[in-house]
């Protein structure tokens, strides 16, 4: 394992060997779009976030690392209600020591993920995809308790983008995931609004007036 030095170009950080798997600038990790992130952490975690600038402050980026790792997160330090740059670099200092306690050699660019730019947390994001794909296999992640550890830090009652499907997040859960599109004849829409109007259903029911 190896730690690139600080001075390497910005998207060079996020190209690090781990557990034995090259994730490079042109890895297909890099590839995995923001509206599948999304719905990964939210169906994963049970969470509601809205967008990849919500992972800015790094609590999420500490429960993937808890839920791969165990042990290697002390979950009541994390604030996950952290808006200012002091409280979002504890969060990043915890999971750097989480990363170099596991194994996983990673630089994190903590002062250009702050700044909760798109781009920036859009490929820290694709990392840790992959960083979850290739670490996620063999563990018991099916008892994994998502709300019960992040009831141990601090803030998160507070934020609706940390609650089950509160925030109205992509994919916020499988339920939620079904019924996500709220166009007439989608999946998961209220029965009002399945057919489209003017069409009349079976049974003479819900002709157009």
């Amino acid at each position: 394992l190896f730690r690139l030095p600080r001075s390497l170009p910005q998207r060079s950080c996020f190209a690090m060997a781990v557990a034995g798997v090259n994730i490079g600038m042109m890895s297909s990790a890099y590839f995995v779009g923001r509206k599948a992130i999304l719905e990964w952490l939210n169906t994963t975690f049970s969470m509601s976030l809205n967008k990849i600038e919500d992972m800015a402050n790094g609590a999420v980026a500490l429960q993937i690392t808890d839920a791969l790792f165990p042990g290697s997160v002390p979950m009541s330090k994390v604030r996950w209600d952290a808006r200012t740059a002091p409280e979002m670099m504890a969060n990043y200092k915890l999971l750097q020591q989480a990363f170099d306690k596991s194994g996983v050699a990673k630089h994190i660019d903590v002062e250009t993920l702050i700044r909760a730019k798109y781009q920036h947390n859009l490929e820290f994001a694709q990392f840790l995809k992959s960083l979850w794909d290739s670490n996620a296999s063999g563990h018991a992640l099916d008892e994994y308790d998502a709300v019960g550890r992040r009831s141990a830090g601090k803030g998160a009652a507070s934020m609706a983008i940390f609650q089950p499907g509160a925030g109205g997040g992509a994919g916020a859960k499988p339920s939620a995931r079904a019924g996500a599109s709220r166009r007439p004849g989608a999946a998961g829409a209220p029965p009002s609004s399945r057919r489209p109007a003017g069409r009349t259903a079976p049974g003479g029911r819900g002709a157009a007036r």
